[in-house]
């Protein structure tokens, strides 16, 4: 099982089961999925690191705010020019393609936003 992190505004942390492939290989609409889960109809995305991305609202900036632990978490990899706005989703990646976290790296993605906000999330 992969899953994905979604970050609110509110700093709460949840993770949720990345959408598994069909009976015949393919995927549901992962932008869908992320639609749902950041509330948006557009999304832009944020390259972390290698095999780490950040998915946000892409009209977040004059719709949402701020969300403290997702700007953290950018600048903690270099992203210091701008704060970032509304619930955002952290994903695998693999070449061009978004997909799911593995419980390993969920499990240091959460470590990892607890040393930053010095909250147990």
């Amino acid at each position: 099982m992969s899953s994905a992190l979604v970050i609110t505004v509110d700093g709460t942390v949840a993770e949720l089961e990345w959408p598994a492939a069909g009976p015949d290989g393919e995927h549901p609409s992962i932008l869908h999925f992320m639609y749902r889960m950041m509330g948006c109809d557009t999304v832009d995305v944020v390259r972390l690191a290698p095999g780490l991305d950040m998915w946000l609202d892409d009209y977040g900036m004059g719709l949402q705010p701020v969300n403290p632990l997702a700007t953290m978490l950018a600048r903690a990899f270099g992203y210091m020019s701008q704060p970032y706005y509304g619930t955002v989703l952290l994903s695998g990646v693999d070449g061009f393609e978004s997909v799911g976290l593995s419980p390993r790296k969920v499990m240091a993605a959460r470590r990892f936003l607890n040393s930053i906000s010095g909250v147990l999330l």
